[in-house]
């Protein structure tokens, strides 16, 4: 890399990506802690943003026999324990897309811009060096946070006049924010004596706080001999705020504050309706299911952005131009259209459904607030000990057959019936490179901490 005139005074600053992420985790966590505080009720493990609850993100999504939560599918409700509650339930994934020394890369192409070079030939050799990164990193390069938290209590089953029922009232609270990169040619000048390199390159920030409050009611339609037939549904009302944000890299120094000050500025707040079904065969060995959720194909919009720039001064009106010179690759005016999706469950058990073998696939793809594919496959076995003060223990595998294509291998534990942890480790790998000795690092992990009861 060239010598730079201003590299002496490097140490003492930040790095791009650490200001963004050190923002972002601020920011995301105190949303997660106002959301948590104004919501009341009860969440489950929905797929919507591509965020598994509790145990299921070992065990899939499934109405499994171990697990606490039972509203992933409404028609399991009447099967559930009598009553549960998570006193609390949190959680939180981190994904970097396939591109080798990302945040490093980004880090000496920001100083580069910031700096001066000693000859035209030094900023031509980073110019270079930039391109080449940047063909890569605007196609693949990103960074992405999520997290959630509740506190549920689901679900509860009843003697109706009409027979077997259960009904179960679910609130969740997300919340996303991805990092991707606007690439643009990295250009060479020499203005007098001065010598450095230009781009119109940009970061381009999208977030969501998503509150999703579900009532689902499960009722049995046909009783066997040693299996049942159920059939539910469930209404979800959806508030969302979403925003985004295109912040070029020449100038952002101060993406963190920028971060902070523009994104209740660019945000809109939305609520739709979605309407859900689910089926289930339930028996003494084994029980498989169908869900359909968002067959109504509700719709939530972001904040504009590049509108009116004429408006505005100075930095606001300089992001503004620059969101609309990408507006042929993003979209300016942007509606999240939550598709329709259908999942298949089962699962397998010995009688005293101490072990468990259980599988949960989406039968199609469909976008997350932030705009990434989501189809999930998982696979799990699981035990559960007679004794209580013995721990439950799970192990799974589970893949996005859409989008990022990642697979992780899951791990899961429940302590006194009560604290549960479960881990994802992704298996595809990025490099780091640092004092010429490379380490690879996962592309991705997700953690859940719980503490349930069960009556």
């Amino acid at each position: 890399m060239p010598m730079r005139d201003r590299d002496v005074q490097q140490d003492s600053k930040p790095a791009l990506l650490d200001r963004v992420a050190n923002t972002a985790l601020l920011t995301g966590w105190a949303m997660l802690a106002l959301g948590g505080a104004t919501l009341a009720g009860t969440a489950t493990a929905s797929p919507t943003a591509g965020l598994s609850s509790g145990s299921s993100l070992t065990l899939g999504n499934v109405s499994h026999p171990h697990a606490r939560d039972t509203s992933i599918n409404p028609a399991a409700s009447p099967i559930g324990p009598a009553f549960s509650t998570s006193i609390l339930r949190v959680g939180a994934g981190a994904e970097l897309g396939p591109v080798d020394d990302l945040i490093d890369e980004l880090d000496e192409l920001q100083d580069d811009l910031d700096g001066d070079f000693n000859t035209i030939a030094d900023a031509e050799d980073a110019r270079d060096k930039a391109n080449e990164f940047l063909v890569q990193a605007g196609e693949d390069g990103y960074a992405k946070l999520s997290a959630f938290g509740h506190v549920p209590i689901t679900p509860l089953s009843m003697q109706l006049p009409w027979g077997d029922g259960g009904i179960s009232l679910d609130v969740r609270f997300t919340g996303q924010a991805r990092l991707g990169i606007l690439d643009a040619p990295v250009n060479a000048y020499a203005d007098g004596g001065d010598f450095g390199i230009e781009t119109d390159t940009s970061l381009y920030i999208k977030g969501a706080v998503l509150r999703e409050i579900t009532f689902g009611y499960g009722h049995n339609v046909w009783q066997g001999e040693r299996s049942e037939l159920l059939l539910g549904f469930s209404l979800t009302h959806y508030q969302s705020d979403l925003s985004k944000i295109v912040i070029p890299l020449q100038d952002a120094d101060d993406v963190g504050d920028t971060i902070t000050d523009e994104y209740d500025a660019n945000q809109k707040q939305d609520t739709d309706i979605g309407a859900g079904l689910g089926l289930l065969w339930n028996s003494d060995y084994y029980r498989f299911g169908i869900v359909g959720r968002n067959l109504n194909q509700p719709e939530l919009e972001f904040g504009a952005i590049g509108q009116c720039c004429h408006e505005l001064s100075g930095d606001a009106q300089e992001r503004c131009t620059m969101a609309q010179q990408f507006g042929d690759r993003i979209d300016l005016e942007e509606t999240w259209t939550l598709d329709p999706q259908m999942s298949l469950e089962g699962a397998i058990y010995n009688q005293d459904q101490s072990w468990v073998l259980a599988a949960s696939y989406d039968t199609n793809s469909v976008k997350d607030p932030v705009g990434d594919e989501q189809q999930w496959f998982a696979v799990s076995v699981s035990t559960v000990p007679q004794a209580r003060l013995l721990p439950e223990w799970r192990f799974g595998y589970r893949e996005n057959m859409a989008g990022s294509e990642l697979t992780y291998v899951t791990t899961g534990f429940t302590l006194f019936r009560s604290f549960s942890l479960d881990i994802a480790y992704g298996l595809e790998n990025v490099t780091h490179t640092s004092d010429d000795d490379e380490q690879d690092y996962p592309r991705s992990v997700m953690f859940n901490v719980g503490l349930d009861l069960a009556f």
